[in-house]
Formats: structure tokens, C-alpha cells, sequence
């Protein structure tokens, strides 16, 4: 079992599902109406309570969801929240575009792509569509695609060389995978619901999809323009998962749920999944994780730290 370090940052997480993001120099999540900014070098440092920027959402609308995306040649921190979607310098300084969606509307799901060899934005929408942005020279270009009967929670996205991979979570509990190129939007299968349970969070890497559940159980599913099929079901959790995320270049994940325990799995080539270590932080409703290379970091519903781990020890 591991101890944690308690970063004091003074400004709770919302409780999101996957409320916790991590670009190369800063983390980022969900604070109410507002996006609280704090840099990895500060939350890693001895100062006792880290300085953190708030970026308030447009209006005090409801925040969703952050991510670090690359557009083109530019990264872009985006805000998904109720009205509009929201695309920041990589800083959050400086407002560089945003997207409105219908009345009473809302964005859900953050994710970036490869298509042809150009960085683009995937961003879903409350009524099951999903939007794929482009930067270009002469301005931004947009389309929308069919995607889901109820409103998209998550998705996720990995460039293939026939078109890229995108994962879609709706708020039915159901999973839709598509390939995306610059003629096609196309289905290649669906994973419905186990139950009525609701997926909280998708990742695709090599062609394997992970996916959470509030039922507690995390599925891996292989995904290919031929077939999709579920190859590994493992009783994760013994309550809800709220937070999934991969480790960016080890064959690793961790999970982390309602029953305030997170845990660290490897996986094999041949989809075989390993337990590597678990830890519980008691009184903790856990909601965010975020890997960098040596430490995973973790958010929590009503407390105003960061918890961080040494993966290397």
C-alpha cells in the first residue's frame, strides 16, 4: 500500500466523472463555474499550498469537462460546459474559439485525433452528435455526425492509418465505435449497456478499448474495421468508477471509484490484465486521475487536494 502527498490547493472538485486533466506542465479540473489551473512543477514542489489560476466559465455556466487537445499546430486547453465549447491557449490566457450549441444544450466529451496527417478536435454534444473541428489558415472549419440516441458522457480517439478510431459513451450506458476519415463517418460496432450501468469513461489504445462502469467493472473490448468483441471483464470496484486513464507510453491504466480506492493494472499483448498495486484514501469520493511519467494524481469530491503518487517506488 502507498501514501499519498496531499497538495493543499484550497478549491474542491466537482463531482465529474473524470474530473482531472494533465498536459505536459500543468494539471486542470473542475471547480463549480470554474477551471482550476496549477502547474505540476508547483503541485510536485514543498511550497505547502501551490498557487493555482481560476478561469471562469462563460456566463457561470456549468463546466463539464477539460482537456488539453491538439488542433492543427497549435494545443488548446477546452472547456466543455453548458451553451458552448470553449478553446484556450494551452495556458488558458487567451480565448481562441468558441462553439455554441443549441439552447439548453450542453458539450460532453473532449478528445483529439490525427485524421490524414491534420490534428483535429472531437467534442460531443447533449443530443448525440458528435463535432469534429479543424483549424485552418482561413479560419476553423466544423462537421457534425450522427452518433448516439442519448447525449454523449465521453469519448476518446486513436489515428489509424485507414481513418482514425473514435469511441463514443452516451448517457444510455451504450458504447458506439466509428471510424472517422476525411470521406466517411462510419459505425463499427456497438457495446450496449451491461444492466443499465452507466460508462463513465472510454480509452482507446492499439485498437483495444477500456472502458468503466458504474456497475464497478472495467471491460476491454478490441476494436477493428472487421469486428469488435469484448475480450476482458474485470470486477474492478466494488461501487462506482468515476475515473479511468492510461498511463502515455507503458502498457498501464488506473482506475479509481466510490469505494475510494484506486488501482494501478498492466496489461499484456495478449490482453492479459494484472493488478499491480491498490491503495484506499479513506474518506475520499474520488473523481479525477491523471498519469504523467513517474506519478499519478488524483482529485476528490469536497476535499481541497490533489493526491499524488510516486510510481517508481
Amino acid at each position: 500500500m502507498r501514501s499519498p502527498r496531499k497538495a493543499l490547493v484550497g478549491h474542491s472538485a466537482s463531482l465529474l466523472h473524470g474530473n482531472l486533466a494533465r498536459s505536459p506542465t500543468h494539471l486542470a479540473y473542475v471547480h463549480n463555474a470554474d477551471l482550476i489551473l496549477l502547474s505540476e512543477a508547483a503541485l510536485l514542489s514543498s511550497a505547502p499550498h501551490p498557487p493555482v489560476v481560476r478561469l471562469p466559465a462563460p456566463h457561470a455556466a456549468a463546466i463539464l469537462q477539460a482537456r488539453w487537445v491538439g488542433v492543427g499546430a497549435a494545443e488548446y486547453l477546452v472547456l466543455a460546459a453548458h451553451g458552448a465549447l470553449q478553446l484556450h491557449s494551452s495556458d488558458g490566457r487567451r480565448l481562441a474559439h468558441t462553439l455554441l450549441c443549441a439552447e439548453g444544450g450542453w458539450w460532453c466529451g473532449v478528445c483529439g485525433v490525427s485524421r490524414g496527417g491534420r490534428r483535429v478536435l472531437c467534442a460531443g454534444t447533449s443530443d448525440g452528435a458528435v463535432c469534429v473541428l479543424e483549424g485552418e489558415e482561413e479560419g476553423w472549419a466544423e462537421a457534425y455526425y450522427e452518433a448516439a440516441e442519448g447525449a454523449v458522457v465521453e469519448l476518446s480517439a486513436e489515428a489509424r492509418s485507414d481513418g482514425a478510431l473514435v469511441a463514443v459513451a452516451d448517457a444510455r450506458g451504450g458504447v458506439g465505435v466509428f471510424r472517422l476519415s476525411d470521406e466517411a463517418w462510419e459505425r463499427l460496432g456497438d457495446f450496449p449497456s451491461d444492466e443499465g450501468a452507466t460508462c463513465t469513461s472510454v480509452r482507446l489504445r492499439d485498437s483495444r478499448l477500456f472502458a468503466a462502469y458504474s456497475s464497478g467493472h472495467i471491460r476491454l473490448f478490441e476494436v477493428g474495421a472487421d469486428s469488435c468483441h469484448l475480450s476482458c471483464l474485470i470486477a474492478a470496484h466494488t461501487r462506482w468508477i468515476n475515473a479511468l486513464e492510461l498511463h502515455p507510453t507503458k502498457p498501464m491504466f488506473a482506475s479509481a471509484g466510490e469505494d475510494c480506492c484506486v488501482t494501478v493494472w498492466s496489461w499484456s499483448a495478449e490482453g492479459k490484465v494484472t493488478a499491480l498495486w491498490s491503495t484506499h484514501v479513506t474518506d475520499a469520493l474520488l473523481c479525477g486521475l491523471a498519469f504523467s511519467h513517474d506519478t499519478l494524481a488524483a482529485t476528490a469530491y469536497d476535499q481541497p487536494h490533489v493526491y499524488v503518487w510516486s510510481l517508481d517506488k
